[in-house]
């Protein structure tokens, strides 16, 4: 693969947590280290960050579109970007390392799962997401429709892939989080 990138998408509102969902701790850890650690654990050696903290949304308030577009607009030096949410807590160096060895065309994913994905960064790529942007389709899903979609088979636990959107959810994952560590 060419070079790539990994972007943590740490710019949504965590509304239904209620907090920064980035600044959430496990084991003296906060989610958005921990998601740096396990790009820096796979090989990834250029991280960024989408979201107040990091590459600002060039359109606000419209979901991970919005996140992505920008820093694909701002990353054009990357030939592929590795897109992680921060609130993924459970995904692991495995995961990550299949996705990046196995991707090959415009948007590269696990099957059943939107995220963590590689889309490869090019000027039709960039405008069409931002033409999907400007027609108020936010869907990732529609997107995927309209590029060449590389989707990896895989045998990991749909577990592993457990959004922490709220406080019980971020209550599992710290449990699973727990009994996984040492």
């Amino acid at each position: 693969m060419s070079l790539i990138a990994g972007v943590i998408l740490a710019g949504g509102q965590s509304s239904r947590m209620g907090i920064d969902k980035s600044q959430l701790t496990i084991n003296n850890q906060t989610l958005l280290e921990r998601a740096n650690n396990l790009l820096i654990q796979s090989g990834i050696e250029s991280i960024f960050v989408s979201g107040p903290n990091g590459i600002q949304d060039t359109y606000s308030n419209i979901g991970p579109l919005g996140g992505i577009f920008s820093c694909l607009d701002q990353l054009t030096e990357y030939n592929y970007i590795l897109f992680t949410p921060v609130d993924m807590p459970l995904l692991t160096k495995e995961i990550v390392e299949k996705l990046i060895h196995k991707s090959t065309l415009d948007i590269n994913h696990l099957r059943k799962h939107r995220f963590p994905l590689i889309l490869k960064n090019t000027i039709q790529v960039r405008e069409l997401i931002q033409n999907q942007i400007t027609n108020n389709v936010l869907s990732l899903y529609q997107l995927f429709e309209k590029l060449e979609v590389n989707t990896i088979e895989h045998c990991f636990d749909k577990e592993l892939f457990l959004n922490t959107n709220t406080p019980i959810q971020w209550q599992e994952a710290k449990k699973q989080l727990l009994s996984l560590e040492p």
